[in-house]
């Protein structure tokens, strides 16, 4: 994923793909496809906070101006652009978590994924810097 001006690039090796291809790639891995569909949703509330400001940037001419009025305007302006900076970072995050999860799902090679272990480590051990934690590790590998 590649930055444009309003938009991104998506490539598949060096294979410039479009969106739907995307889409198409990482709604094969269940965890990668639900972060896509957050990114998706966290899109459309930026897009709908853009609108609001645009809207008020519009009426704000035909409106009378006094203090308690314009404290209402700023505010809403305020909320309005600090709340689609913040889902705007929030759905680089979901789609960038989404990439990785697919391209994770790459890493192992053909030889590793055939190998056979047991591990098995208690955490329940609390050591003087690290934080308790509770459970029993299990890794499985074939």
């Amino acid at each position: 994923m590649f930055d444009e001006s309003f938009t991104y690039r998506y490539y598949e090796d060096e294979k410039r793909i479009n969106f739907k291809r995307v889409e198409e790639l990482i709604s094969k891995d269940s965890i990668a496809y639900y972060h896509w569909k957050k990114a998706k949703q966290k899109n459309f509330v930026v897009n709908a906070l853009l609108i609001s400001e645009l809207g008020i940037i519009a009426i704000l001419p035909n409106i009378e101006s006094n203090s308690r009025t314009d404290l209402i305007v700023g505010l809403g302006s305020l909320v309005s652009i600090v709340g689609s900076i913040a889902f705007a970072i929030s759905r680089q995050k979901s789609k960038r978590r989404a990439i990785l999860r697919y391209n994770s799902l790459f890493d192992l090679p053909d030889n590793k994924k055939t190998s056979s272990s047991l591990k098995i480590s208690p955490s329940l051990i609390q050591e003087r810097d690290q934080k308790f934690s509770k459970g029993i590790t299990l890794s499985l590998k074939w």
